[in-house]
């Protein structure tokens, strides 16, 4: 390619995004990370069985209501919500015969660093989903205002970035 050769770049299909992706919503405060979430969430609404929420900032300005019953939002990432979701998702696909029919669950965690700390200990619970929930059929997006935020264990996770 010369200098001022012109790449084609294909319109971005959402299509393509597999219901077990992890996806990083990543950019600097006020930039559309939540509403780029939001819009994926409201197109993908019927592929996901379900939703849990992780947001210090939901409560304030209710960005997922519409989609997310508040009895599966909460402030700060609980552990013990994730170790449910991994015990509930592996015992329904226990139950059936071919994994194809259970749809998948969706963990969304709005900003990472607010969180890092307990989730890169929580092992068995989100680093283990990040790492292994395509087995469970469990999706995790999250936003991050810097790539750094989130340790190398944690990007080398990302199916899919979404850059603001």
């Amino acid at each position: 390619m010369g200098r001022y050769d012109l790449v084609k770049i294909k319109k971005f299909n959402p299509d393509n995004i597999k219901p077990d992706y992890v996806i990083n919503f990543n950019g600097k405060r006020g930039s559309g990370k939540t509403n780029a979430m939001k819009n994926l969430l409201y197109t993908f609404r019927h592929r996901f069985s379900g939703a849990s929420l992780f947001s210090e900032t939901e409560f304030a300005n209710k960005s997922f209501g519409y989609n997310i019953p508040s009895t599966y939002i909460s402030k700060k990432y609980k552990p013990d919500v994730v170790h449910r979701i991994i015990k509930k998702q592996a015992s329904k696909l226990s139950k059936l015969k071919n994994n194809d029919l259970l749809p998948p669950y969706l963990i969304l965690l709005e900003d990472l660093n607010a969180h890092k700390k307990i989730i890169e200990t929580d092992v068995d619970g989100m680093i283990w989903i990040m790492k292994n929930g395509r087995h469970l059929k469990t999706a995790v997006w999250l936003t991050t205002q810097k790539l750094q935020d989130s340790s190398q264990n944690i990007r080398e996770q990302y199916d899919l970035i979404f850059l603001f």
